[in-house]
């Protein structure tokens, strides 16, 4: 698509040049095309347009969330009479609409949120790995993420959070005039934009390894002759912020090149606006693939066996990756393939520790999934009570209940969910462990 409006905008002190076209792509891409507001009501998602977005991923029985929102309410509302360009869009894992905009009723949001029971709730969760709620990402007006950790900077620096995340989009958002300009020549270097690493777009047809190209039947075909896994790269070369941003961390990299024509066979499998970028005979073959291995979102990374077909692993874009960073993943994901696995790499100590580590977090992960569903329902039972009070007394009384509870349960939940955390930390250190030692071998 070819860039129709350059948004001028000032963010400290930088002048930044955005495509609204753009963002308005990527916020329909991910979110759709309307939110809701606390009464149900129908906003156009061009409502977050050149705007700093926070994805808040939450529910009405949470007891850890009822602690936060009142904290991001007020964070919000400072926010909103300051002027500042910013939008929330709350990602509920509530029970029913219902519950939703009760929730967002009691608690005062006057936020958006994306509808009820729609796709792109899974989708947003695995792009930014939210595996426990409340949780905030913070995405700059293109979309890339500026950090995960909004609710912890929200809770420890309220007061500086937003100017450190405006200072962050303006780093990064500060090259898009070099892209963006001059408007009337931008649709000529869009075959190099799109390509990985600003270089000429990948071949059209046959493969060699380690070289991205868009022929998907000879890359598939390498992979077997030469035994190595096959990446599967689903982008959106001419729109996708996240896309470009793995591009230039990435696979631009002397690191990444050099290790890719040692270990990989790479396809590249683009949706671009720009249909010229891709041949028409491909166009239906990657819209199969992206329906076969369920992706939902861009970019999405899937590492094949040899075959082909069976897939090793799925990863996604992270702000914070680079090429050192993207291979180690590669490489703990290949650890699988080895004959014996990761313990066959490791000491029998390391091997016990690694065993121990594995049995710490299914001792784990079981307390906290069943303490998230007991809270769940102790919250409804709670809240249908205050609900149904007869008069202000009992209603108040139903609130101080609920309240005392809250207090209890969020610091049980909050412990066993560090417990979580702990083990697959150790897990983590385990598995860096077994790669080097591949390695030296």
């Amino acid at each position: 698509m070819k860039l129709q409006n350059i948004l001028l905008a000032v963010c400290t002190g930088l002048l930044l040049t955005l495509s609204a076209t753009a963002a308005a792509d990527w916020q329909q891409e991910f979110l759709g095309a309307e939110l809701r507001d606390a009464n149900g009501g129908t906003v156009p998602v061009e409502r977050l347009k050149g705007k700093i977005v926070g994805l808040y991923f939450s529910a009405h029985w949470c007891p850890p969330c009822r602690k936060f929102t009142p904290e991001l309410v007020k964070f919000y509302d400072q926010l909103q009479q300051q002027k500042q360009p910013f939008e929330i869009v709350l990602v509920s894992s509530d029970k029913s609409e219902k519950e939703m905009y009760n929730y967002m009723q009691e608690t005062k949001m006057k936020w958006l949120a994306l509808p009820y029971g729609r796709p792109e709730k899974k989708s947003l969760s695995q792009k930014f790995s939210v595996t426990g709620i409340p949780a905030l990402v913070i995405l700059d007006a293109t979309g890339q993420t500026i950090t995960r950790e909004g609710r912890a900077e929200v809770t420890t620096n309220s007061a500086g959070a937003f100017a450190k995340w405006e200072k962050t989009a303006s780093k990064e958002a500060a090259p898009a005039s070099k892209e963006a300009a001059p408007a009337s020549k931008e649709a000529a270097p869009a075959s190099k934009e799109a390509a990985p690493a600003g270089e000429d777009r990948p071949a059209i047809s046959g493969a060699e390894v380690g070289v991205w190209t868009q022929d998907f039947a000879a890359a598939q075909a390498l992979a077997a002759e030469k035994q190595l896994p096959l990446l599967l790269n689903f982008t959106g070369s001419d729109w996708c912020g996240w896309c470009k941003l793995m591009d230039r961390n990435v696979f631009s990299q002397a690191e990444w090149k050099q290790w890719a024509q040692k270990n990989l066979v790479l396809a590249y499998i683009d949706a671009p606006r720009d249909k010229s970028l891709v041949p028409e005979k491909f166009v239906a073959r990657n819209q199969q693939l992206a329906q076969q291995y369920s992706v939902s979102g861009f970019p999405t990374y899937i590492l094949l066996k040899a075959d082909g077909q069976s897939v090793i692993e799925r990863l996604g874009a992270s702000r914070e990756a680079t090429a050192q960073s993207f291979i180690l993943d590669l490489k703990k994901a290949l650890l699988q393939t080895r004959p014996g696995g990761v313990k066959a790499l490791l000491s029998p100590e390391q091997v016990a520790a690694l065993e121990q580590a594995e049995t710490a977090l299914a001792a784990a992960q079981k307390p906290f999934d069943e303490a998230l569903v007991q809270a769940r329902e102790e919250y409804q039972r709670l809240n249908l009570a205050k609900q149904q009070a007869q008069d202000e007394a009992a209603s108040k009384a139903a609130q101080e209940a609920l309240d005392k509870w809250n207090a209890e349960i969020t610091p049980k939940i909050e412990k066993l969910h560090a417990a979580v955390q702990s083990a697959n930390a150790s897990i983590a250190a385990l598995y860096e462990i077994a790669v080097q030692k591949a390695e030296e071998k």
